[in-house]
Protein backbone atom coordinates (compact mmCIF):
# COMPACT_ATOMS: atom_id res chain seq x y z
CA UNK A 1 0.00 0.00 0.00
CA UNK A 2 1.54 3.32 -0.99
CA UNK A 3 1.44 5.71 1.91
CA UNK A 4 0.28 9.23 1.12
CA UNK A 5 -0.53 10.92 4.43
CA UNK A 6 0.53 8.57 7.25
CA UNK A 7 3.98 7.29 6.47
CA UNK A 8 5.30 4.62 8.85
CA UNK A 9 7.35 6.22 11.62
CA UNK A 10 11.09 5.67 11.50
CA UNK A 11 11.18 4.30 15.06
CA UNK A 12 11.64 0.73 13.86
CA UNK A 13 14.82 1.75 12.01
CA UNK A 14 16.26 3.39 15.10
CA UNK A 15 15.39 0.41 17.30
CA UNK A 16 16.78 -2.08 14.78
CA UNK A 17 19.99 -0.05 14.53
CA UNK A 18 20.42 0.09 18.31
CA UNK A 19 19.67 -3.60 18.78
CA UNK A 20 21.85 -4.57 15.81
CA UNK A 21 24.87 -2.64 17.01
CA UNK A 22 24.54 -3.89 20.57
CA UNK A 23 23.94 -7.50 19.63
CA UNK A 24 26.73 -7.41 17.05
CA UNK A 25 29.25 -6.35 19.68
CA UNK A 26 27.96 -8.78 22.30
CA UNK A 27 27.71 -11.71 19.91
CA UNK A 28 31.14 -11.13 18.35
CA UNK A 29 32.87 -10.68 21.70
CA UNK A 30 30.84 -13.43 23.34
CA UNK A 31 31.47 -16.15 20.80
CA UNK A 32 35.14 -15.18 20.58
CA UNK A 33 35.43 -15.53 24.35
CA UNK A 34 33.52 -18.81 24.36
CA UNK A 35 35.71 -20.25 21.60
CA UNK A 36 38.96 -19.10 23.23
CA UNK A 37 37.89 -20.43 26.63
CA UNK A 38 36.83 -23.77 25.20
CA UNK A 39 40.14 -24.10 23.36
CA UNK A 40 42.14 -23.23 26.51
CA UNK A 41 40.21 -25.76 28.60
CA UNK A 42 40.67 -28.49 26.00
CA UNK A 43 44.32 -27.79 25.21
CA UNK A 44 46.20 -29.25 28.16
CA UNK A 45 43.76 -29.55 30.96
CA UNK A 46 42.92 -26.86 33.42
CA UNK A 47 45.00 -23.69 33.21
CA UNK A 48 46.69 -22.26 36.28
CA UNK A 49 44.93 -20.11 38.88
CA UNK A 50 45.95 -16.81 37.27
CA UNK A 51 44.74 -17.88 33.84
CA UNK A 52 41.59 -19.35 35.35
CA UNK A 53 40.79 -16.05 37.10
CA UNK A 54 41.20 -14.24 33.78
CA UNK A 55 38.96 -16.76 31.97
CA UNK A 56 36.34 -16.57 34.71
CA UNK A 57 36.32 -12.76 34.54
CA UNK A 58 35.91 -12.78 30.76
CA UNK A 59 33.04 -15.26 30.91
CA UNK A 60 31.33 -13.20 33.63
CA UNK A 61 31.80 -10.01 31.60
CA UNK A 62 30.25 -11.59 28.49
CA UNK A 63 27.38 -12.90 30.62
CA UNK A 64 26.76 -9.41 31.99
CA UNK A 65 26.83 -7.90 28.49
CA UNK A 66 24.41 -10.54 27.27
CA UNK A 67 22.10 -9.85 30.20
CA UNK A 68 22.20 -6.10 29.53
CA UNK A 69 21.32 -6.66 25.88
CA UNK A 70 18.49 -9.00 26.82
CA UNK A 71 17.02 -6.42 29.22
CA UNK A 72 17.31 -3.73 26.55
CA UNK A 73 15.49 -5.96 24.09
CA UNK A 74 12.75 -6.68 26.62
CA UNK A 75 11.99 -2.96 26.81
CA UNK A 76 11.75 -2.83 23.01
CA UNK A 77 9.62 -5.98 23.00
CA UNK A 78 6.75 -4.13 24.69
CA UNK A 79 6.53 -1.42 22.02
CA UNK A 80 4.76 -3.48 19.28
CA UNK A 81 1.89 -4.32 21.61
CA UNK A 82 1.30 -0.63 22.23
CA UNK A 83 1.41 0.08 18.51
CA UNK A 84 -1.00 -2.73 17.66
CA UNK A 85 -3.52 -1.77 20.36
CA UNK A 86 -5.30 0.97 18.38
CA UNK A 87 -5.31 -1.01 15.12
CA UNK A 88 -8.38 -3.02 16.11
CA UNK A 89 -10.28 0.17 16.88
CA UNK A 90 -9.20 1.73 13.61
CA UNK A 91 -10.33 -1.33 11.66
CA UNK A 92 -13.68 -1.25 13.51
CA UNK A 93 -14.04 2.41 12.56
CA UNK A 94 -13.42 1.52 8.93
CA UNK A 95 -16.06 -1.22 9.08
CA UNK A 96 -18.52 1.20 10.71
CA UNK A 97 -17.95 3.88 8.09
CA UNK A 98 -18.30 1.35 5.26
CA UNK A 99 -21.61 0.12 6.67
CA UNK A 100 -23.12 3.58 7.28
CA UNK A 101 -26.41 3.82 5.39
CA UNK A 102 -25.78 7.16 3.74
CA UNK A 103 -28.25 7.59 0.90
CA UNK A 104 -27.04 9.30 -2.24
CA UNK A 105 -30.49 10.48 -3.23
CA UNK A 106 -33.98 10.41 -1.75
CA UNK A 107 -36.99 10.77 -3.89
CA UNK A 108 -40.37 9.33 -4.77
CA UNK A 109 -40.87 6.55 -7.27
CA UNK A 110 -40.81 7.62 -10.86
CA UNK A 111 -43.98 8.95 -12.26
CA UNK A 112 -45.49 12.17 -13.35
CA UNK A 113 -45.59 13.82 -9.89
CA UNK A 114 -42.62 13.82 -7.51
CA UNK A 115 -39.02 13.40 -8.47
CA UNK A 116 -35.79 13.94 -6.60
CA UNK A 117 -36.33 15.46 -3.16
CA UNK A 118 -32.80 15.30 -1.70
CA UNK A 119 -29.40 14.36 -3.11
CA UNK A 120 -25.96 14.19 -1.49
CA UNK A 121 -23.22 16.04 -3.29
CA UNK A 122 -20.40 13.90 -4.71
CA UNK A 123 -17.91 15.59 -2.36
CA UNK A 124 -19.75 14.08 0.61
CA UNK A 125 -19.07 10.55 -0.64
CA UNK A 126 -15.50 11.45 -1.60
CA UNK A 127 -14.82 12.70 1.93
CA UNK A 128 -15.93 9.36 3.35
CA UNK A 129 -13.68 7.54 0.88
CA UNK A 130 -10.73 9.77 1.83
CA UNK A 131 -11.39 9.18 5.52
CA UNK A 132 -11.43 5.42 4.91
CA UNK A 133 -8.13 5.58 3.05
CA UNK A 134 -6.52 7.65 5.81
CA UNK A 135 -7.67 5.23 8.49
CA UNK A 136 -6.43 2.25 6.49
CA UNK A 137 -3.05 3.93 5.92
CA UNK A 138 -2.71 4.72 9.61
CA UNK A 139 -3.50 1.13 10.61
CA UNK A 140 -1.09 -0.26 8.02
CA UNK A 141 1.69 2.10 9.15
CA UNK A 142 1.26 1.03 12.78
CA UNK A 143 1.24 -2.66 11.87
CA UNK A 144 4.29 -2.29 9.63
CA UNK A 145 6.25 -0.60 12.40
CA UNK A 146 5.17 -3.17 15.00
CA UNK A 147 6.12 -6.07 12.71
CA UNK A 148 9.53 -4.55 11.98
CA UNK A 149 10.27 -4.07 15.68
CA UNK A 150 9.13 -7.63 16.43
CA UNK A 151 11.39 -9.00 13.71
CA UNK A 152 14.42 -7.05 14.96
CA UNK A 153 13.93 -8.12 18.55
CA UNK A 154 13.23 -11.77 17.69
CA UNK A 155 16.27 -12.06 15.43
CA UNK A 156 18.61 -10.62 18.05
CA UNK A 157 17.06 -12.60 20.89
CA UNK A 158 17.77 -15.86 19.05
CA UNK A 159 21.45 -14.91 18.82
CA UNK A 160 21.66 -13.91 22.47
CA UNK A 161 19.88 -17.14 23.48
CA UNK A 162 22.49 -19.14 21.59
CA UNK A 163 25.24 -17.19 23.34
CA UNK A 164 23.60 -17.70 26.73
CA UNK A 165 23.41 -21.46 26.09
CA UNK A 166 27.10 -21.49 25.14
CA UNK A 167 27.97 -19.63 28.35
CA UNK A 168 25.91 -22.10 30.42
CA UNK A 169 27.79 -24.94 28.78
CA UNK A 170 31.06 -23.38 29.94
CA UNK A 171 29.96 -22.98 33.57
CA UNK A 172 30.59 -26.62 34.47
CA UNK A 173 34.14 -26.90 33.10
CA UNK A 174 35.13 -23.51 34.56
CA UNK A 175 33.88 -24.54 38.02
CA UNK A 176 35.61 -27.89 37.71
CA UNK A 177 38.90 -26.19 36.84
CA UNK A 178 38.52 -23.79 39.78
CA UNK A 179 37.98 -26.75 42.11
CA UNK A 180 40.95 -28.55 40.53
CA UNK A 181 43.19 -25.53 41.06
CA UNK A 182 42.00 -25.15 44.66
CA UNK A 183 42.74 -28.84 45.38
CA UNK A 184 46.18 -28.60 43.72
CA UNK A 185 47.07 -25.54 45.80
CA UNK A 186 46.25 -27.37 49.06
CA UNK A 187 48.09 -30.55 48.22
CA UNK A 188 51.63 -31.01 49.47
CA UNK A 189 54.30 -33.28 48.15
Amino acid sequence: MPFEKFKPPKIHGAIASAIGKGSGVVIAKGFKTVTETTNKLRAKGCPGPAEMAKISGQVAQVGALSGALTSQMSTFKSIPGGLRAPVGGIRSSVDTIVNLPVPQAIGVPPGPPGGLIFAQPVSFTTKFADLLNLLKEFAAALELTADAIDFSVDTSSKSTDTLANSLKTLEGPVKACKIDNAIKSKLTK
